[in-house]
């Protein structure tokens, strides 16, 4: 089999400016090979990399390129002055972007604004690291619509907070190519799906739930209760996965899980209460786990076996894994924006259907108008009678914990 001839050219003057722009592959992306100041050959790196662009380079172009990167580098200043040459724009990264965004714009801003940018600001710097190459940013769309949507489960965001932080987001992108001309047209992030500010949050269907509910302990223990108490207690994930065994109290009927100020989103105190034996039986087995006996904690990270006290909460990460992974066991279909906040939406619209609404405000810690408007929805199949008998139960249960008493007693006799 003859063998391929692959590009490679050399350029510049040797010890000044010499380099070789070869092919890898036949018609491939060109790669560069450079030489420091001492001669000494360096790395062969992807040349639209080493020049810090998005767009891969070929040999079609290699004659052309090659001229501006001999005056380039016989002009010393090799970043800059390439850019220049090339006709880039200037490499910013996403932490200057953003302070730049800000100094230039918030004289403009209104002052009830201005604390707003700069919170959603101080968010996106802990999602993406200040040195990210704002060239980087339109290759990490998925990742960002990730990042939005994992704070949309843990935190509660509802559709239309969601549109103001990655609209946010996309504005100051856009701003850095009109008016300083950082990135070209096509690396903005345009391509964000962006969710509509008056759509709905998504709930399980009620069959869906149950399945879940079903096959969640055979994924993870963390797993099952967790679904039990987003569900049945209605509420969210970051509190859910903060609860230590201290939390837990035990009545003759179920037990009451106290939910502290520093965990509920609106710094207050409240109670969730669980009676029913599936719940009940799966909490059980959590409480008896080596790792949560140990640790004291309700949620541990790691594996369950293990005894050594030494642990964290459970990261959020880990708990979406798990359920994801209860999703495909029971063949529910993934959407995004459920998680554990769609069984906190399946509840509500539960309650809705029985008449206990302001039971589960009570048990949730969530305002009973918040529920209506944003929570209840009506994706939820009508209830069979048999779990119309244990969702009665649960909302007797309710009362009783937005009340602060023990869950209900059984009768003697």
């Amino acid at each position: 089999m003859p063998r391929v001839k692959l590009f490679r050219k050399s350029y510049g003057r040797k010890g000044v400016s010499r380099f070789a722009l070869l092919e890898r592959a036949k018609d491939g992306p060109l790669y560069i090979e450079s030489y420091n100041k001492r001669g000494e050959q360096q790395p062969r790196r992807a040349l639209h990399k080493w020049l810090e662009i998005r767009t891969p380079i070929y040999k079609a172009d290699a004659d052309r390129i090659a001229v501006k990167l001999t005056e380039g580098l016989e002009l010393k200043g090799r970043t800059t002055n390439l850019r220049l040459l090339l006709g880039l724009k200037e490499n910013v990264t996403f932490g200057e972007l953003l302070d730049r965004y800000h100094e230039m714009n918030e004289p403009g801003w209104s002052e009830t604004s201005i604390p707003t940018y700069r919170s959603q600001k101080r968010w996106w710097l802990q999602q993406i690291h200040p040195d990210t190459s704002i060239f980087d940013l339109c290759t990490m769309v998925p990742e960002i619509e990730r990042m939005v949507e994992v704070a949309a489960d843990e935190d509660e965001w509802s559709p239309r907070t969601q549109e103001k932080y990655l609209k946010y987001l996309q504005t100051a992108v856009e701003w850095g190519r009109k008016k300083k001309k950082y990135i070209t047209e096509e690396q903005n992030l345009s391509a964000l799906d962006i969710p509509s500010p008056d759509s709905q949050g998504v709930a399980y269907e009620l069959a869906e739930v149950f399945d879940l509910l079903n096959v969640a302990h055979r994924v993870d223990l963390r797993c099952a209760v967790a679904c039990h108490i987003a569900f049945k207690g209605l509420r969210r994930i970051r509190a859910i996965r903060l609860l230590t065994v201290a939390d837990v109290q035990r009545g003759d009927d179920g037990v009451m899980l106290d939910f502290g100020r520093k965990t509920d989103k609106a710094g207050k105190q409240g109670s969730a209460a669980l009676v029913d034996q599936a719940a009940l039986t799966v909490l059980d087995l959590l409480l008896q786990s080596p790792a949560v006996q140990a640790s004291g904690l309700l949620f541990p990270d790691g594996d369950l076996r293990d005894p050594n006290p030494q642990r964290a909460p459970i990261r959020y990460e880990m708990m979406r894994e798990k359920l994801e992974e209860a999703e495909r066991l029971a063949g529910v279909t993934h959407v995004r924006g459920r998680l554990y906040h769609g069984f906190k939406r399946a509840g509500a619209t539960l309650a809705d259907d029985l008449g206990e609404l302001t039971a589960a405000s009570q048990q949730g810690g969530t305002l009973e108008g918040t529920l209506k408007l944003v929570y209840v929805r009506r994706n939820v199949g009508r209830i069979e009678s048999d779990k119309k008998r244990i969702a009665g139960k649960m909302a007797a249960a309710l009362k009783a914990a937005g009340k602060g008493r023990k869950p209900p007693q059984k009768r003697a006799g």
